[in-house]
């Protein structure tokens, strides 16, 4: 899945929870993209059934991936797309995979990484479970 700059700009905006992006990505067509942000950090059923829907299956099997199922790993690498697989290792702190990525020209997958990362921890911190512990550790 090649996108141009333009795209991998709104999707970054959009995972970062810019609303505005993501109308533009819905304008723009990508509605796959769009489904991505809550099947990844709500672990919606309903966004995640949308990607499957759509036969998005990369996107699915990397939605999985990233939530530590194994054998969406195998999938991506069994698809010939190594790259989603690296980028989801990358997504739970796997720096090789992070560096495979940069090394063989997948910039735009390393950064969605960082990005995905980033939120994952972010909402991590701002959950109740957290907030409420935290005095305890």
């Amino acid at each position: 899945m090649n996108y141009p700059d333009e795209i991998w700009e709104l999707l970054f905006r959009w995972l970062k929870k810019d609303r505005e992006a993501g109308r533009m990505l819905k304008e723009k067509g990508h509605m796959e993209l769009l489904w991505l942000a809550p099947a990844l950090f709500e672990n919606s059923t309903e966004a995640f059934s949308k990607l499957t829907a759509m036969k998005q299956v990369v996107l699915s099997a990397f939605v999985k991936a990233v939530d530590g199922e194994s054998k969406a790993l195998k999938f991506l690498l069994d698809i010939k797309c190594p790259q989603w697989a690296a980028t989801a290792n990358a997504v739970n702190k796997d720096e090789k995979a992070r560096k495979w990525l940069l090394n063989n020209n997948f910039t735009r997958l390393a950064e969605l990484s960082d990005i995905i990362r980033n939120r994952i921890e972010e909402d991590d911190e701002g959950s109740e479970f957290e907030t409420f512990f935290r005095p305890f550790r």
